[in-house]
C-alpha cells in the first residue's frame, strides 16, 4: 500500500491538471475576496448586506465556506476523474495488478489520494477567504484558543462529509473507466442532482428526513456549535456509513471489471 501511495502522491505532485484546477480554485477566491471587499467599502451595498443579516469579516466568510463545499468537491472531482480516467487509458491500472497489488488496494489507494486532494482545495479555498477578507474587511472576532478551536473543528467536519461524498464520484470514475464520461456524469450528478434532492427535502418531510441521512444533507451543520452528542454521533456515522458503501460497491465493480 505504502509504494501505492508514494506513487499516487508523485503522481498528483507532477498533474497538471491539478495544478490548473488548483489555480482556478485560487482565482474563484480572490474573486470572491474582491466582491467581499467591494462590498463593504461601498455604503450602499454594506447597508444592504447587513439589512440582510450578512456580516462581511474574515471569520464569517471562513464559516459560510465550511457549510458549502460545492466548489471544491467540484474541482477535486474534475481532477480525480482526469487521473482515474487516464489511469484506465495508459494502463496503469493493468500494470499495477500484473506487479501484484490487489485491486481493493488500488481502490484504496485512490481513495486515500482523493482525501488529499480534496483536502489541499478546502485548505486552499477557505484560507484565501479568511485571510483576504480578513484584510480588507477584518477579521470580524476576537482570536482565541476556543475560537481557533471552532475553525478546525468546522474545517475537519467540512473535510470529512465532502470526502464521503467524494467517494460516490469515485465510484463513478471506476464505472466509467474513462476521463469524458466520468466528468459528463459526475458534472450533471453534481449540479442538477444534488439541487434536486434539495428542492425535493424542502417540499417533502419524508424526503427531508431522509436527506438529513446523506452527506449532502449533513453539510449545513457544519459550524453549528449548538450541535449535540447525539448530532456529533449521527454526522460521523451518516458520512462513515455512505463512504463505506461506496467504497465496499467500488471495490466489488472494480473486481469484475475487465480492463483492456
Amino acid at each position: 500500500m505504502s509504494k501505492l501511495l508514494k506513487i499516487e502522491f508523485m503522481k498528483i505532485k507532477s498533474s497538471l491538471a491539478f495544478k490548473v484546477t488548483l489555480l482556478v480554485c485560487l482565482g474563484l477566491c480572490l474573486l470572491s475576496v474582491a466582491m467581499y471587499a467591494f462590498i463593504s467599502n461601498s455604503q450602499d451595498t454594506a447597508d444592504m448586506a447587513a439589512m440582510m443579516g450578512m456580516k462581511i469579516s474574515g471569520y464569517s466568510m471562513f464559516m459560510v465556506s465550511m457549510t458549502n463545499s460545492s466548489d471544491c468537491i467540484m474541482l477535486a472531482t474534475i481532477v480525480i476523474c482526469i487521473l482515474i480516467g487516464s489511469d484506465f487509458t495508459a494502463r496503469t491500472l493493468q500494470t499495477e495488478i500484473s506487479a501484484g497489488f490487489s485491486r481493493t488496494k488500488i481502490v484504496l489507494s485512490r481513495f486515500i489520494s482523493t482525501t488529499i486532494i480534496l483536502l489541499i482545495f478546502i485548505i486552499v479555498y477557505s484560507g484565501t477567504l479568511l485571510f483576504g477578507t480578513s484584510i480588507f474587511c477584518g477579521f470580524g472576532a476576537e482570536i482565541s484558543a476556543g475560537l481557533i478551536g471552532e475553525m478546525l473543528l468546522a474545517l475537519f467536519m467540512n473535510w470529512f462529509i465532502s470526502v464521503s461524498m467524494m467517494s460516490l464520484y469515485m465510484l463513478i470514475c471506476f464505472l466509467f473507466k474513462s476521463v469524458g464520461p466520468s466528468i459528463g456524469v459526475t458534472m450533471p450528478a453534481m449540479l442538477i442532482g444534488t439541487s434536486i434532492l434539495s428542492v425535493l427535502a424542502a417540499i417533502y418531510e419524508v424526503a427531508g428526513k431522509i436527506y438529513s441521512f446523506t452527506p449532502l444533507g449533513q453539510m449545513g451543520v457544519v459550524g453549528d456549535t449548538t450541535l449535540e452528542a447525539l448530532d456529533y454521533v449521527k454526522f460521523f456515522g451518516v458520512g462513515i456509513g455512505f463512504a463505506a458503501v461506496m467504497l465496499v460497491i467500488t471495490v466489488l465493480t472494480f473486481r469484475k471489471s475487465e480492463l483492456k
